[in-house]
């Protein structure tokens, strides 16, 4: 059980905010309690590159048939330690940020919220097994629609809250479709044997994990705390679908076959890099961020490099959690930003370099692709320098811990 050592500490510290929230004194000390825990997990997470937790694989659930049975495993791995310590990380920003949205609701009960989300996300990204990722997603989905179905003022509302939720269970199905379709005798199915033809069915099971459908959800206006918590949930739910191709083995790859699924994953990404410079504001257009990246991640897994899908995974946790907490603003604030920009060009040495050269594997990749950064460039440097808050409004200490959420 010290595999979910992480989840568990983050869970308890949840429940810790969750009871400071009641008591008036409690209240007093909830964001300083919240910090230091999640600073102390947060650094707790970068030791595990080091020092591995030991994998939990839970008993056969088909005990009549042990040696072929769809194992439940939860373990941690090089790609999955990525993407917790930057999701641990968006949560501590979260946090860290807080104090500038006290007037729109964000409380304890916010910030507990965001941790149980998390520490639930965290199960898809440790999932060892198809089996362990089905489950993941499926508790991480009704925890989200039970949360959003609370919290939404407007019931006209709902049936989009469904759409989007049976849209999510139905990725869910595909999954298992793939783990009952693709069995090879005496194995069963795990992700080191993913065939090229197992491929689409996983993609589109991805694709409706991104939560981009539909495409326009009036119900994700109506909720609060957009730029906090609500933001951490679509982007955590976007990466409990990407953490499916960080598992898929090296040089599995679509055949010339099936080179339309090319075609429509590129349009994609530039109907959605499009959309993010034209949308109204950075939170308008999260779904097109989200949809960009993630899109570039179902292309390198297209091309038989599936590890290097984890690149845009952070891209889309790093940079998209910046510019959406990005609501108060300053010169100095906007210069961040400038670098966070440079940072994600994919220049050499910069993070996404090694990125943009498993997706621009040839000259007309190469062209496309860099249209679309050059799209996505410009949508982000529109979308900082529109007018938000002032940081002239808060106290100097509160601009010093956003500064440091950022």
């Amino acid at each position: 059980m010290l595999t979910f050592l992480p989840v568990l500490l983050i869970l308890f510290l949840a429940g810790l905010i969750f009871a400071l929230y009641w008591s008036e004194q409690g209240r007093r000390y909830a964001w300083l309690i919240s910090v230091f825990g999640l600073l102390i997990t947060w650094i707790g997470l970068f030791s595990l590159h080091w020092f591995r937790l030991p994998e939990a694989v839970f008993p056969a659930w088909r005990p009549y048939e042990p040696l072929t049975a769809d194992q439940i495993i939860f373990r941690w791995d090089d790609n999955g330690w990525v993407y917790a310590v930057n999701l641990v990380g968006l949560l501590l920003a979260v946090v860290l940020t807080a104090p500038v949205r006290f007037k729109y609701n964000s409380n304890p009960l916010s910030w507990s919220s965001a941790m149980v989300f998390t520490a639930v996300g965290l199960l898809s990204i440790l999932s060892g097994s198809p089996l362990a990722l089905a489950i993941s997603w499926t508790l991480l989905d009704v925890i989200e629609v039970v949360y959003v179905m609370l919290i939404i003022r407007d019931y006209r509302f709902r049936r989009e809250v469904l759409t989007s939720f049976a849209l999510r269970i139905f990725s869910v199905g595909l999954l298992i479709s793939v783990i009952i379709l693709a069995r090879q005798p005496g194995l069963g199915f795990t992700f080191a044997n993913v065939l090229p033809a197992d491929l689409p069915l996983l993609i589109l099971a991805v694709i409706l994990r991104l939560g981009v459908l539909p495409l326009n959800l009036r119900y994700e206006k109506e909720l609060p705390l957009q730029n906090g918590l609500t933001s951490l949930m679509r982007i955590t739910g976007q990466i409990s679908g990407l953490a499916l191709l960080a598992k898929l083995p090296a040089g599995v790859a679509v055949g010339e076959e099936a080179s339309w699924i090319y075609v429509i994953i590129l349009l994609l990404i530039f109907y959605a890099s499009v959309m993010w410079l034209l949308s109204e504001n950075e939170i308008a257009g999260r779904t097109f961020w989200g949809l960009s990246f993630s899109g570039l991640a179902i292309l390198s897994a297209l091309q038989g490099k599936a590890p290097f899908s984890t690149v845009w995974g952070v891209a889309i946790i790093c940079w998209g959690g910046m510019i959406y907490l990005f609501t108060v603003r300053s010169q100095r604030l906007r210069l961040l930003m400038a670098m966070a920009l440079l940072s994600f060009s994919g220049l050499p040495f910069t993070v996404l370099s090694s990125g943009w050269q498993t997706v621009a594997s040839n000259t007309g990749l190469t062209i496309l692709t860099s249209i679309i950064w050059l799209v996505m460039g410009a949508g982000f440097i529109r979308h900082i320098f529109s007018e938000r808050e002032s940081s002239k409004s808060f106290e100097p200490y509160i601009v010093t811990t956003y500064t440091l959420g950022l």
